[in-house]
């Protein structure tokens, strides 16, 4: 517990940093379709096309959102921290927050200013969201630190392998006692709370 009490200590202004990114990246995103006004129906005929929005149970859709938020998202984060470029880790964040952003925009589209209230997808949203995008910037702060040390190893002609080692330690640890758990949190927000209060 205290290792990973410490652990948190040691990243924490790369998670703030994370966080603040991640913000500015659904307030540009809610700004740009603001400027934009895309056409929501054609996106939500495509969702529709693409199935999904199929009719699922509140326990399907918590453990669709565990599968999607607390493994898919992680792992591929994880696979794209090997790639020696860096914050490239980030861009399934960066993507959802962009995502976000728009999502905030949609009491404000023409075609829907009559059937949602700005407080409805902020209380629909926010909830869940808010700890999802943490976890994921917990995640991105070690995947830094991972990151950096198979670019050291591979620019830097390091032999020794222990930063790569102590990395994956790390993002082990973060990962499986605190963004997971927290994901699982906001997954069960998501499918069982939110549909009481949006």
């Amino acid at each position: 517990m205290t290792s990973i009490i410490s652990l948190m200590k040691n990243f924490k202004s790369l998670i703030l940093m994370f966080s603040l990114v991640t913000a500015g990246i659904i307030i540009l995103s809610f700004g740009i379709a603001l400027f934009l006004k895309p056409d929501l129906m054609e996106i939500m005929n495509w969702t529709d096309r693409k199935g999904f929005t199929m009719n699922k149970t509140q326990s399907e859709k918590f453990l669709q959102y565990i599968i999607n938020n607390g493994v898919k998202v992680p792992f591929q984060m994880f696979i794209l921290a090997f790639i020696p470029i860096q914050l490239v880790y980030y861009l399934p964040v960066a993507l959802t927050a962009a995502v976000t952003g728009i999502i905030f925009y949609l009491p404000l589209a023409p075609q829907l200013q009559d059937k949602m209230s700005f407080f409805n997808i902020f209380s629909g949203v926010f909830p869940h969201a808010s700890i999802e995008f943490l976890s994921f910037c917990i995640i991105s702060a070690v995947l830094c630190l991972l990151n950096t040390a198979i670019r050291g190893r591979l620019f830097n002609k390091v032999n020794s392998e222990t930063g790569v080692v102590n990395a994956l330690k790390k993002v082990t640890i973060a990962y499986c006692f605190v963004a997971f758990p927290m994901l699982v949190i906001a997954a069960f927000i998501e499918a069982f709370i939110t549909p009481m209060i949006a």
